[in-house]
């Protein structure tokens, strides 16, 4: 296994810089989510590891191994592209056994090695079909299988299920982390998807416009975002402005439109202007008066939740009942609590 550092790494095209003096640390065995928004530099990044872009500057190491300018073909990098990028004129069999043939393994071994890779991924069975004779999640499989056949010692996913209905894409998450644990290589995943960072990744980095929003594990990411763009595009959130009224060691008191909450975040300065993020997930309706008092203007029914948009003295807040109790609450009147460890600060204004 090993780890990838990226140091000052930064690519330009023309006048457009796609990314920004990036450093990171990848660790070995890791499957390590990239995600951002469209033009964040996220693929420009996937490229530059795997060989195909070259960067304008900053250096890319596999380990201690210094391959900025080494070429794909001998990077030991496997790939699988958001296109599948099969060939439709040979069978599963030789689209598997490709980069074997290219790089001189017997026919014996490939037989050996194809029929692994394919049962690692479900397909022993289809192994003589055509790629259009199989549908998009099994033409993805095979696209994994021929990846990794060949041993890399390190694994790239550009968007692999972006191209999946949602039903398909929830059934493949969970057969990307079986394999990525079987096979135990550094994996890096590139999405816009959240739910697919949220649900696989070991460590994810958020980027916007070619620079680094935040990193660490994802529930480090989602519970305790850094700023207002990492808050929103990890997920829905609720975000308002307040005044820090109290602060100490066990938290601090803000003033907002909607009356005095509690933060468990003790790093504040009182009469400091702050920015909050409250996920509507951490909003809970109490039968009694509380911090946050509304009246709900919608309410949507989903059977095991409901999503209520509950106008406030601070504006529209969102919230998430979870087993409700009622189809509908429009036009009540309702309170709100939000326990102080959900009630994140995110920045001075």
């Amino acid at each position: 296994m090993l780890s990838i550092r990226l140091e000052k790494l930064r690519c330009e095209f023309g006048s457009t810089v796609a990314v920004d003096c990036v450093d990171l640390h990848i660790p070995a065995g890791s499957l390590y989510f990239m995600l951002g928004p469209s033009g964040c530099g996220k693929t420009t990044l996937l490229r530059m590891i795997a060989g195909f872009q070259e960067p304008t500057s900053g250096q890319i190491y596999f380990g201690d191994r210094n391959v900025t300018n080494t070429p794909p073909e001998k990077r030991n990098v496997g790939m699988v592209f958001q296109g599948y990028a099969l060939w439709p004129h040979l069978s599963i069999f030789d689209n598997v056994a490709f980069g074997l043939q290219v790089r001189g393994v017997s026919a014996a071994e490939q037989v050996k090695r194809v029929g692994a890779a394919l049962e690692m991924v479900r397909m022993g069975n289809l192994a003589q079909r055509k790629p259009n004779q199989l549908s998009g999640g099994q033409q993805q499989r095979v696209a994994l299988a021929r990846a990794i056949v060949f041993k890399p010692e390190v694994l790239l996913l550009d968007e692999p299920l972006s191209n999946l209905d949602a039903k398909l894409r929830l059934q493949l998450r969970g057969e990307i982390k079986r394999i990525c644990a079987e096979i135990n290589l550094t994996t890096v995943y590139v999405t816009h998807d959240q739910k697919e960072a949220l649900s696989l990744a070991d460590d994810l980095v958020v980027l916007r416009d070619g620079r680094i929003e935040q990193l660490g594990d994802p529930k480090q990411v989602y519970q305790h975002p850094r700023n207002a763009f990492v808050a929103e595009f990890m997920g829905e959130t609720n975000l308002m402005g307040g005044t820090v009224k109290t602060s100490n060691a066990n938290g601090c008191e803000i003033e907002t439109a909607a009356g005095v909450l509690r933060s468990s975040c003790s790093k504040t300065v009182v009469g400091a202007r702050v920015a909050l993020s409250i996920r509507p997930e951490s909003l809970t309706i109490v039968d009694g008066p509380s911090s946050i008092g509304g009246v709900c203007k919608s309410s949507l029914y989903l059977g095991e939740m409901s999503q209520h948009q509950i106008e406030t003295p601070a504006g529209i807040l969102k919230v998430l009942e979870i087993d409700p109790r009622q189809n509908t609450r429009v036009g009540q009147e309702l309170w709100l609590h939000a326990r102080p460890e959900s009630v994140v600060v995110l920045a001075e204004k």
